[in-house]
């Protein structure tokens, strides 16, 4: 579901892609495309080591389409310009587990008077 959304979005945004600026392109990626990643990575991050790497795979693979970068650039690389995936499952994780203690003292509260 995920998947057909973003490429309806990248076909979308494809007249500006065509400009084949690359920051420009990881701009549009971060704005566009990232926001629909992380409310997916939940998932991941719940799942196994193997469904965190599948995701990860994945996003890198979206991420050298949406730049016009060809499939042998180095894993390296793509990470240099778009960020350590590992950082966004870690925000992730600790925002929900926030927003989940949140809501727990707000019942527990509720719950009290």
């Amino acid at each position: 579901m995920l998947f057909s959304k973003n490429l309806i979005l990248m076909n979308k945004l494809r007249p500006i892609r065509q400009i084949k600026n690359l920051k420009l392109n990881i701009n549009l990626f971060k704005n566009f495309i990232m926001p629909r990643v992380r409310m997916v990575a939940i998932n991941a991050i719940l799942g196994t080591v193997g469904d965190r790497s599948f995701f990860k795979r994945i996003v890198r693979k979206w991420f050298r389409m949406f730049c016009y970068l060809p499939s042998t650039t180095s894993n390296r690389v793509v990470k240099w310009l778009l960020g350590d995936l590992d950082t966004v499952f870690y925000d992730v994780k600790s925002n929900a587990e926030r927003q989940l203690q949140v809501r727990l003292e707000g019942k527990l509260l509720s719950e009290e008077e």
